[in-house]
């Protein structure tokens, strides 16, 4: 096994990352000669791909789904972009992460290019059997699990102006979970201090880092409900497939794939990403619950197996 050193990845960031990545993913195609490769994240690689030629027929998914992109001029910039990487490089499958919907589209759009375009299902790890611990939350309050990178376009900060709304006999019956690492620590420690400086009546509980298996399973068994204010909801989301395999609703965007997936299944309830509306719906939450259709969310973690994922990806769809 071939592995970039950590310290060498780590090191990069900005424009500066942006152009490496496709510097360092050509040196390793010149070494080890792939007849093709396979880009678990196209992402961090499509800007470098615009200019670089790789000598290897490529294959990647891509998160970030153009037709579920709100802004108008960022969409047809995203189907641009999309049509430079395909013109500049050898691509045989481009794969979209619950975008059954996107592959569709994009075949239509671009009907000259021999790539393929496909849906694969965004996997759903099961947990291992017997795994399991106890984690302390407030019974007597009702239990919101914020899981995963916490960022801006995680919507953190909206979080935030939202709880901050809430009236203080809401507070009183809430008990918020934030658990993941912060993607801008210092972002999160303001946003963090400015929910604590406030004074009021919310109970916090705080694990700022990546957490073992147990401690993430324990703590989705314990919430009443998962929190995902995206303000980028035109990517598929791991923590989706997480609450419905724990059998637990979620509240989040009323756009885009998220929106749609939520709806389609289910899966929770749904808003626009301001604070207002933010805050209205935590306040219903609250009072009344969010109402959720466990067997479709069964359906979703069931169709979404690491298998199903697997043999897409690896061509055997028998």
């Amino acid at each position: 096994m071939d592995r970039v050193p950590v310290a060498e990845t780590d090191r990069l960031s900005g424009w500066n990352k942006k152009r490496s990545m496709g510097r360092l993913l050509e040196q390793r195609v010149q070494t080890h000669q792939p007849d093709e490769v396979i880009l678990l994240e196209l992402t961090q690689y499509e800007w470098s791909l615009l200019w670089k030629k790789i000598p290897a027929t490529l294959s990647a998914i891509v998160f970030v789904q153009p037709p579920h992109i709100c802004s108008r001029l960022k969409r047809e910039f995203k189907f641009l972009k999309t049509r430079l990487l395909l013109c500049r490089n050898v691509w045989r499958t481009l794969y979209f992460l619950n975008g059954d919907g996107t592959a569709r589209i994009l075949r239509e759009r671009f009907k000259r290019v021999r790539t393929e375009f496909s849906g694969v299902p965004d996997p759903v790890i099961e947990w291992a059997e017997g795994v399991g611990a106890s984690v302390d939350v407030d019974a007597g309050r009702s239990t919101a699990l914020y899981f995963g990178a916490v960022s801006r376009r995680k919507g953190f900060g909206v979080l935030v102006d939202a709880l901050l709304m809430l009236p203080v006999s809401i507070q009183k019956r809430l008990e918020l979970v934030i658990c993941g690492k912060p993607e801008d620590p210092v972002y999160f420690s303001d946003e963090l201090n400015r929910l604590r400086g406030h004074g009021g009546a919310l109970k916090l509980t705080v694990e700022a880092a990546f957490l073992e298996e147990f401690r993430v399973k324990a703590y989705f068994e314990a919430c009443d409900w998962v929190l995902m204010p995206y303000t980028r909801p035109e990517y598929s989301s791991g923590v989706l497939g997480l609450a419905a395999r724990a059998g637990k609703p979620v509240l989040g965007p009323e756009g885009g794939l998220l929106g749609s997936l939520i709806q389609e299944y289910g899966l929770g309830r749904s808003c626009a990403i301001t604070p207002d509306s933010l805050k209205n719906e935590i306040e219903k939450a609250v009072t009344s619950g969010i109402s959720f259709n466990r067997e479709r969310a069964a359906v979703y973690a069931g169709e979404r197996t690491p298998e199903a994922f697997a043999r897409i990806l690896l061509g055997r769809n028998e």
